[in-house]
């Protein structure tokens, strides 16, 4: 009789976890450059992963809004300097500048790139880490203006309470935009959002050429496109200070956002990610 085949120990066989990394490795390897690791399924190749472009996140969003933010201040608040001896008047419109970028960034370009991408399974926790992502770098911008403006930081405050309110308002948008996977839907929310920004300023405009009562000054602090230069104006070499009112007003973007997201953190989960790719087993939550 032919001698029985030898039984395979349990310390032979392969656990189920080690043959799927196994599996992935034999698939398609990594490719480290420094720091970074390039994972397989950056790659466009068939049964790619649909929530590849999201696993690095918030850090690709952090890295791109520091390029962004580093280039804007070469090019507005350093820019200074490659006209002759910078003063303090050029700083100031260099440091304005760069306070209506960082506006544009947070309330446009942030919601334009996020409902312009596949939805998060989670859209209100994936907009708040965005949010963190792009706050905290802003603060190393802002606040050390005044070191070249002369500016009191009641005025920077007053900016940074427009962008962060601005923000808010933009990761609520993103929590309810992100939420839907209908296109037009999300092309609505970036329309509402171009309409807040612009709609003030606009109005602004039209009632600085018509004859009759003028708008109130407050009006200037509700876009972030105005607020910077409206917070720092003062008639001649005054200190510029910032009124009540203006405080309040610009205040109400950030209230309407914190709102928006509150109603969002009662919405369920957007998708089952194994519905989406086979191999994700099943309860596994993408990013």
């Amino acid at each position: 009789m032919p001698p029985d085949p030898p039984e395979e120990t349990t310390e032979d066989a392969p656990r189920p976890e080690q043959s799927s990394r196994q599996e992935s490795e034999a698939r398609t390897p990594s490719v480290r450059i420094g720091p970074m690791v390039f994972v397989p399924e950056f790659r466009t190749t068939p049964g790619y992963d649909p929530w590849a472009h999201r696993k690095g996140e918030p850090r690709i969003l952090a890295l791109f809004w520091a390029v962004f933010l580093m280039g804007g201040a070469m090019i507005t608040i350093f820019g200074a300097r490659s006209i002759g001896i910078p003063t303090n008047a050029q700083y100031r419109y260099g440091c304005m500048a760069m306070c209506l970028l960082a506006g544009v960034g947070v309330a446009v370009l942030w919601p334009m790139v996020r409902l312009s991408q596949r939805p998060p399974i989670r859209p209100t926790r994936a907009a708040l880490q965005d949010f963190v992502a792009l706050m905290i770098p802003l603060q190393a911008v802002i606040w050390p203006m005044p070191l070249l403006t002369a500016w009191p930081y009641e005025v920077i405050g007053a900016i940074m309470l427009s962008l962060v309110s601005w923000g808010l308002l933009s990761c609520g948008v993103i929590a309810w935009g992100t939420g839907s996977q209908s296109g037009a839907v999300r092309t609505l929310w970036m329309g509402l959002v171009l309409l807040l920004v612009g709609l003030g300023p606009v109005i602004w405009m039209l009632n600085a050429g018509l004859p009759g009562p003028q708008l109130p000054e407050w009006w200037a602090v509700t876009s972030i496109l105005t607020t910077p230069s409206s917070v720092v104006s003062s008639p001649g070499n005054l200190t510029p200070r910032v009124m009540p009112s203006e405080w309040l007003v610009m205040s109400i973007p950030g209230i309407g956002g914190l709102g928006l997201l509150i109603a969002s953190c009662w919405r369920a989960p957007l998708v089952d990610p194994a519905r989406l790719d086979p191999r994700l087993p099943s309860g596994t939550e993408a990013p």
